[in-house]
């Protein structure tokens, strides 16, 4: 017996070592992570698509979407395809921009077959705004008192460009609201770009001033994700709680007396538009964004900060 016991004892001792080894190494011998939510079917609220998210305590739903860009079409195609069906964009290119104070010029093209910006996609590509852009025709219902604006970006523009803006979001201007007889010409809607010293901004009209005070420095080649909120700031009254995030992360706030909806002006990715009347003249591109664009989405209330960080933190190099 003590014989057989000297030889099994060993054999015995390293299946144990052998067993813990191999049946719990998955949790903490560098085991890979479970991948992230597929992002395009996690924005539109989509079943069945499992993966860890960094605040588990809200749930996205393609009910708050109003419209959804990915502008991942295939290269040559005219339509740039609204996910939520509401209003599809258009790729316009073919109209070069000449260069003048405040905007750099450009060729008005599309570079496509450009590397996604997107980890759960990456066979996908993208492509980069060389002047030319995306606009999104006026349609009922496009705009409304709150909402929120995103997008993943990839800036392409000089390390040392200054004095020039380079728009990413451009909707309104002065004009008459059609088909109201008691209005006058005014100012409506909202613009996005990097302002002149670099750093991101936003004005919303009537207000003629840039809303954010302490602004961010924009981030050149890698992506990064962009988004407004705007709200109402307060149980009464006009005002609107601005509200600009770059990864997540809140990097300006302000207040805006009043924001006048960009009624029958259509929305632009890419570029501002320098006529001064969007409904009655013809559009001018100006202030190209000179960058990748990707994953446009467009939401009819403003995203709380943990919605916003679940959308960088899925999208996350790994």
């Amino acid at each position: 017996m003590t014989y057989w016991a000297f030889v099994l004892t060993p054999l015995v001792v390293l299946l144990i070592v052998l067993l813990f080894r191999f049946v719990g190494c998955s949790d903490f011998e560098g085991a890979d992570p479970p991948p992230p939510p597929r992002y395009r079917d996690y924005i539109m609220g989509e079943p069945n698509n499992p993966g860890p998210v960094k605040n588990t305590n809200v749930k996205p739903s393609s009910a708050n979407v109003i419209a959804y860009w990915r502008l991942i079409d295939a290269a040559g195609a005219v339509e740039a395809k609204d996910e939520k069906g509401f209003q599809n964009g258009q790729y316009k290119e073919g109209f070069g921009i000449p260069p003048v104070p405040g905007s750099e010029g450009a060729p008005g093209s599309f570079l496509t077959g450009q590397k996604a910006l997107i980890v759960t996609d990456p066979t996908t590509m993208c492509r980069f705004f060389n002047g030319a852009y995306v606009l999104v025709a006026y349609k009922k219902n496009l705009y409304t008192p709150e909402f929120t604006l995103e997008a993943w970006v990839d800036i392409r523009w000089g390390q040392n460009v200054v004095d020039f803006e380079h728009t990413l979001f451009s909707a309104g201007g002065f004009y008459d609201m059609p088909f109201d007889l008691t209005t006058t010409k005014a100012f409506h809607g909202f613009r996005v770009f990097a302002d002149e010293e670099n750093r991101w901004q936003m004005r919303i009209w009537p207000s003629t001033t840039n809303v954010f005070q302490s602004r961010p420095l924009v981030t050149r080649d890698g992506k990064t994700h962009i988004a407004v909120t705007v709200q109402k700031d307060g149980a009464v009254g006009p005002n609107k709680k601005v509200v600009l995030y770059v990864d997540g992360k809140v990097t300006g706030i302000g207040t805006v007396g009043f924001y006048s909806l960009p009624e029958h002006a259509p929305l632009l990715i890419g570029v501002a538009n320098g006529s001064n009347d969007p409904v009655n003249d013809p559009l001018k591109p100006t202030q190209p964004m000179l960058c990748l664009v990707q994953e446009v989405v467009l939401h009819s209330k403003a995203l709380t900060q943990e919605e916003i960080e679940n959308h960088v933190d899925i999208n996350k190099i790994n």
